[in-house]
């Protein structure tokens, strides 16, 4: 088993993670009202399951502020969006930053 991407920057880890980048734009663009599975994740930023795991990617991307738990009654974890997130707001501007500069 892999250990979690350890990195220096919020930069590095992000080049070195093979999930944290499409899971980010991903999570840019998830519905605010609507609880995802790590299954569900995966399958929208196209990354298989088992690199979420060894990566831990979600509950990484949960500590940072961008996932909460939801609060309901399944038994497998659900996520949900923080709106209030710092990184995704960040995200949100480079990506609009990025492609403002191609055109």
């Amino acid at each position: 088993m892999e250990a979690p991407v350890k990195a220096s920057s919020g930069w590095e880890y992000v080049a070195e993670s093979d999930a944290m980048a499409s899971v980010i734009d991903v999570a840019r663009t998830l519905p605010e009202t609507e609880s995802f599975t790590q299954s569900e994740l995966a399958g929208r930023a196209d990354v298989p399951l088992k690199q979420l795991y060894l990566e831990e990617t979600i509950q990484t991307l949960e500590t940072l502020g961008v996932f909460e738990t939801a609060d309901d009654d399944n038994e497998e974890t659900r996520y949900v969006v923080n709106t209030d997130s710092e990184l995704l707001t960040a995200a949100e501007r480079f990506d609009q930053a990025f492609t403002g500069n191609l055109d």
